[in-house]
C-alpha cells in the first residue's frame, strides 16, 4: 500500500515539474526563434515620425515591398533594400529572440528592439519604437510592419 502511494506521488510530482517547465519558457510571446529563421519580405507599414513632438509624417497600411530581412539560424540577420530593380544588402548584424522581442545588434551604440505582435510560418508582424535627440531637436518614430515569409 505504501509503495503505491509513493508511485502515485512520484507521478504527480513529475507531472507538476513537466507543466512548470513548459509554462516557463524563455521565449514567451508569439512563435519561437526557429519560426523567425528564413527570408521575410515587407508587405505593409503603419506608423508615424515626430520631430520635437509634432507629427511630421504619418502613414497607414502603406504598401511596402522593397525590403527583405533574412534571419539565419546562426544568429546573423541581413537586411536588403530593392533599388533600381536589384536587391542590395543594407546591413548585417546579429539577432536574438527572447520574451517576444527580436534584439538586433549591428555594433552601434544601441541595440534595436522589435516587439513581435504575430509570428506564424508565413506571417510576421513587428512593432518598432525609437526616440532620440541631438542639439535641442528630438525625434520619435513608431512603426508596425507586416512581412510575409518568402523562403526558409
Amino acid at each position: 500500500m505504501k509503495k503505491k502511494n509513493y508511485v502515485w506521488l512520484l507521478g504527480l510530482l513529475l507531472s507538476v515539474i513537466t507543466i512548470g517547465f513548459t509554462a516557463c519558457s524563455d521565449d514567451d510571446g508569439p512563435g519561437s526563434s526557429a519560426d523567425l529563421v528564413g527570408t521575410w519580405q515587407s508587405v505593409s507599414s503603419t506608423g508615424w515620425y515626430k520631430e520635437n513632438g509634432k507629427i511630421e509624417e504619418q502613414w497607414k497600411d502603406e504598401e511596402v515591398d522593397d525590403y527583405r530581412v533574412r534571419f539565419d539560424e546562426n544568429g546573423i540577420v541581413e537586411i536588403f533594400e530593392k533599388y533600381n530593380g536589384k536587391w542590395n544588402s543594407l546591413d548585417i548584424a546579429t539577432w536574438e529572440y527572447r520574451d517576444g522581442k527580436v534584439y538586433i545588434d549591428d555594433g552601434d551604440e544601441e541595440v534595436d528592439i522589435l516587439t513581435v505582435k504575430e509570428l506564424t510560418s508565413s506571417r510576421l508582424v513587428v512593432e518598432y519604437r525609437d526616440k532620440s535627440s541631438n542639439g535641442g531637436v528630438s525625434w520619435e518614430e513608431y512603426n508596425i510592419d507586416v512581412c510575409r515569409k518568402i523562403s526558409d
